[in-house]
């Protein structure tokens, strides 16, 4: 019984850290594009 009782909530929780880290990686992807943005008008190369 203990096994299992472990691997429950276990499992939770890598559902839930999974959830805020996909949204945090669709903000860090947001800001590499206005960065992207801000570079197309300057002197600085965009892959810079």
């Amino acid at each position: 019984g203990a096994g299992a009782d472990g691997c429950g909530p276990c499992g939770g929780a890598a559902e839930e850290r999974g959830v805020p880290a996909a949204r945090e990686t669709g903000e860090a992807r947001t800001d590499l594009v206005t960065v992207r943005r801000r570079g197309a008008g300057t002197d600085v190369a965009p892959n810079a």
